[in-house]
C-alpha cells in the first residue's frame, strides 16, 4: 500500500531514483553446505538506495510494529520467529511531499536475538525494491512466477516442462499454502534461482529422488529455510 499527502517534488525524486538505480548484481554466496547459491546482499540494496536518496535530498521515517512473534523450541534450542509490519515514509526535505509504503518483513533466529532486525531488514529491503522497480535477473520460468501470457513458446520449454510437471502432480491445500508463502518471497525479492538451490539441498536431505515443488516436506524446508533468513 501506497500514499501520498500532496503533489510535490517527491515524485520526481523517486523517478530519477528509479531511473539511475540500474541492476544490483549478485555479491552474496550461501554457504557450500547448501549449494553456494548466489543472491542479492541486502545491504547491497541499502547502500545504493542510501547513496541516491542523498543525492535526491530524501529521507526516511520508519514505523515498526509485531504483526507476529513466536518463540519454539528446536533440538533444545529457542527459536524466535517475528513478523513486522512496517510503513517507510520517503520525505522530500525540499518540500516536504513524501509517500508512505507499507511492507511485511519476516525473519528467525535459533539462539541469539536478531529475529527482529532480520525481518525490519528484510521490510526495507522490499519496500526499496518496489518504490524503486529495481532491476532483478534472478526471476525465472523456474521460480514461482506466473506463467499465464506465455503461449506463444514452444511446448517443449523448460518452462513448458515445469508446467507440465506441476500438473500432474496433486496440489494439496497444504501445499497450496506453502507455494503462496514462497511466491510472498520470490515477490519481495528473493531470487527464484535461490528459491530452486534451497529446494534442492532439501531434497537431498530428505533424501527425495528429485525436486519436486509440489511435495510439501520439501516446501515446508524451503519455508523454514526462508524464516530463518538465510537469504537476507
Amino acid at each position: 500500500m501506497t500514499e501520498q499527502n500532496n503533489v510535490g517534488s517527491i515524485f520526481g525524486k523517486i523517478a530519477t531514483i528509479q531511473r539511475e538505480v540500474g541492476a544490483i548484481p549478485r555479491n552474496g554466496t550461501g554457504p557450500s553446505q547448501k549449494g553456494s547459491f548466489k543472491y542479492v546482499k541486502a545491504e547491497d540494496i541499502l547502500d545504493k538506495i542510501h547513496s541516491l536518496l542523498v543525492q535526491e535530498n530524501v529521507i526516511v521515517v520508519p514505523a515498526l510494529e509485531y504483526t507476529k512473534h513466536e518463540t519454539e523450541y528446536v533440538n533444545n534450542r529457542q527459536m524466535v520467529s517475528v513478523a513486522i509490519k512496517a510503513q517507510y515514509q520517503y520525505v522530500s526535505v525540499d518540500d516536504g511531499s513524501y509517500i508512505i509504503v507499507t511492507a511485511i518483513g519476516e525473519g528467525s533466529d535459533i539462539g541469539s536475538d536478531t529475529a527482529t532486525r532480520k525481518a525490519a531488514t528484510q521490510a526495507l529491503k522490499i519496500s526499496h525494491l518496489h518504490t524503486f522497480t529495481i532491476p532483478n535477473s534472478e526471476f525465472d520460468d523456474e521460480g514461482y512466477e506466473p506463467s499465464a501470457g506465455r503461449g506463444s513458446e514452444p511446448a517443449n520449454t523448460k518452462a513448458a516442462q515445469v508446467i507440465s510437471k506441476a500438473s500432474r502432480s496433486a496440489v494439496t491445500p497444504e501445499v497450496s499454502e506453502l507455494q503462496g508463502t514462497v511466491r510472498k518471497f520470490v515477490d519481495g525479492g528473493v531470487g527464484a534461482d535461490i528459491v530452486k538451490a534451497i529446494g534442492e539441498r532439501v531434497t537431498k536431505e530428505l533424501n527425495k529422488p528429485s525436486y519436486d515443488k509440489n511435495d510439501a516436506d520439501i516446501l515446508r524446508g524451503i519455508v523454514t529455510a526462508l524464516n530463518a533468513g538465510e537469504v537476507a
